[in-house]
């Protein structure tokens, strides 16, 4: 289930990656957020499971099957504005997670309280 899968690395720079992984560099008009959406829809997935080879228990994506993957390729002013998009959602889900990790807070110190009988 996990073969196919794909996400766009902001980490640090000189990172170490497990030697199951493949790492994908860019061309100058791709860029990194909008290729991370396509590689999770629908239609790359298919094309990644008709490329899978291996085992019965051990899959695998090889490089040279990944190039032969077809992606649609918008003008790097549109993949600019869908990236925006996208980070900006990425920010929302980021205040809402602190939101209710607050929340979690909030309440776990209302059942404190209410069973030593303080309210």
């Amino acid at each position: 289930d996990l073969v196919g899968k794909s996400a766009v690395y902001r980490g640090p720079t000189g990172a170490l990656f497990n030697n199951n992984l493949l790492r994908l560099r860019f061309r100058e008009d791709l860029r990194p957020d909008y290729l991370g959406a396509v590689m999770l829809s629908r239609e790359v997935q298919r094309q990644l499971d008709a490329r899978k080879s291996g085992t019965t228990s051990v899959f695998a994506i090889y490089a040279k099957d990944l190039r032969t993957v077809t992606v649609p390729l918008p003008p790097p002013d549109l993949q600019d504005r869908f990236a925006g998009r996208t980070s900006a959602v990425r920010e929302e889900q980021e205040l809402q997670l602190e939101s209710l990790q607050c929340v979690d807070l909030l309440f776990a110190s209302l059942q404190q309280r209410a069973f030593r009988g303080e309210l």
